[in-house]
């Protein structure tokens, strides 16, 4: 056999010479990547087909995308990202119960344009539990390559008058308001003009940034009557000037402006601005329940020595600003103190 007989012969199994198609590994859901834990992991949408399998964002495909099975090192708040620089396309990101392919309601949260066209979102995790990561673009056609950003969502953490306060990263106030849930509180209510000025110094400011952040306040139930998601009556307000309007007819939930500590009546989704949460927790949680679910048991002591050796925020377990041996004796000390 020739040369030119191979060569032939080799197109014909080709498919009469097209262009061989080599399967992206996890271009389907039935076959995702294996990734664990916090960090940064790469992804690659260039040869991915577009799935039809579950809803993206509550209503369509995420085009040309890729599927990561994630499993929690820890519990509490999560950040998944494409705002790491490497990303140009306009992106999209799911997140679903399990590692089953997508059905139903199984959808947690979905993003599409957080930081310019890419996408962040933020959801509350359990220890040991798998999530399927959705990776696509806004429509057909839209791929790229760059990385994911997985990890703790949680902040910062300080008390006041006794109650617990973390500020953890969210993406609008629905995914706030059930993190804050599953936190063990509720976003905060602001009773006074100090407390409105520790959660603006103290929390948004902590590290000397300017953030905005979501606060309890809303007027779901009743339009313009504005209560605290707590349930705790209206004894203070702040608003900007101007505020409320209820612009375009669907500001329902209020955040608190970083530079001035003032209030400003925004949709649920934020259009566009960055903003974070605030949890306040009451004085009776156990401090030994270190994941907050609800027990003071061996899982509380493998997260705080999973968080404390990753050096994540919520490892400065007597809040001094540092996260040393001093933060581990102090854990000890809670935990053997039980509740």
């Amino acid at each position: 056999m020739t040369k030119m007989h191979v060569r032939l012969a080799i197109l014909a199994l080709a498919g009469l010479g097209a262009p061989v198609a080599f399967a992206q590994p996890n271009d389907s859901c039935s076959t995702p990547d294996a990734i664990a834990g916090f960090g940064t992991f790469a992804f690659d949408t260039s040869a991915a087909t577009t799935s039809t399998v579950g809803l993206a964002c509550g209503q369509g495909d995420a085009f040309n995308d890729v599927w990561y099975c994630w499993t929690a090192s820890q519990g509490g708040p999560v950040t998944v990202s494409l705002c790491l620089g490497d990303v140009f396309h306009d992106s999209l990101i799911a997140v679903y119960t399990g590692c089953g392919c997508p059905v139903g309601n199984d959808e947690i949260t979905c993003n599409d344009d957080f930081c310019g066209l890419q996408s962040t979102l933020s959801f509350s995790a359990q220890t040991g539990q798998t999530y399927m990561i959705r990776v696509g673009g806004y429509s057909e056609g839209l791929v790229g390559a760059g990385s994911i950003g997985i990890e703790s969502g949680i902040l910062h953490t300080a008390t006041y008058n006794g109650h617990t306060y973390q500020l953890f990263a969210a993406t609008s106030w629905p995914d706030a308001d059930a993190i804050a849930t599953s936190l063990g509180g509720t976003l905060v209510t602001i009773n006074d003009q100090a407390e409105n000025d520790f959660v603006q110094i103290s929390m948004l400011a902590f590290d000397g940034a300017d953030r905005r952040t979501w606060i309890g306040f809303n007027d779901v139930e009743i339009e313009g009557t504005f209560q605290w998601r707590s349930g705790e009556p209206v004894t203070f307000t702040n608003w900007n000037a101007g505020e409320p309007n209820d612009f375009g007819g669907a500001e329902d939930y209020a955040e608190m402006l970083g530079g001035n500590g003032q209030w400003n009546d925004q949709a649920e989704t934020g259009n566009g601005f960055v903003r974070f949460g605030v949890v306040e927790i009451g004085d009776t949680v156990c401090r030994a329940d270190f994941n907050l679910d609800g027990a003071a048991n061996s899982q509380d002591f493998f997260d705080f020595l999973t968080a404390f050796f990753a050096q994540t925020p919520n490892a400065d377990f007597n809040l001094d600003g540092l996260i040393n041996s001093q933060d581990f004796f102090d854990f000890l000390g809670a935990f053997f103190e039980g509740c």
